[in-house]
């Protein structure tokens, strides 16, 4: 893959990964506004952010305008690709951003660059999941388990 898809596919993806992002952010807020200081504790925002990728993922099914648009930009670049793998993928980089201080980071190019070393370095595969095409016969029943 040459860099310039992997950058599209990067900025592709960081869009969704800002928007997970900021609804676990939001919740936090709303939560510390009422003076419930669990919400610093990196579980509680990798149970949010779980929440959030769900959401995502029924967003996707049930035919939400944006995500379903971003998810078949992602699948013009790469058709083989499942919208689970993309899915995964956003929440790997998403892990990674709960346990760092999200001021002290440039989100921007951190999430674009780590997107773009993994689309650069990972082996092709054929992904055994549904295609962007079945995401609408799909359950939207949660694929990450929040625990709460």
């Amino acid at each position: 893959m040459n860099k310039r898809r992997a950058k599209l596919l990067g900025d592709l993806c960081s869009v969704l990964l800002y928007e997970v992002l900021d609804n676990v952010e939001d919740t936090v807020e709303k939560f510390q506004g009422i003076h419930l200081p669990f919400t610093e504790s990196p579980l509680i925002k990798y149970r949010l952010l779980c929440s959030h990728m769900n959401l995502c993922f029924q967003n996707l099914v049930t035919g939400e305008l944006s995500i379903t648009d971003i998810f078949r930009r992602l699948h013009e670049q790469l058709p083989d690709e499942s919208p689970l793998c993309f899915l995964h993928i956003i929440k790997l980089v998403g892990d990674y951003f709960i346990t760092v201080d999200l001021e002290e980071l440039d989100r921007y190019s951190t999430a674009l660059d780590l997107f773009m070393k993994y689309f650069l370095e990972r082996p092709p595969h054929q992904c055994p999941n549904f295609k962007f095409a079945e995401a609408h016969l799909q359950d939207p029943s949660p694929i990450w388990d929040v625990g709460i």
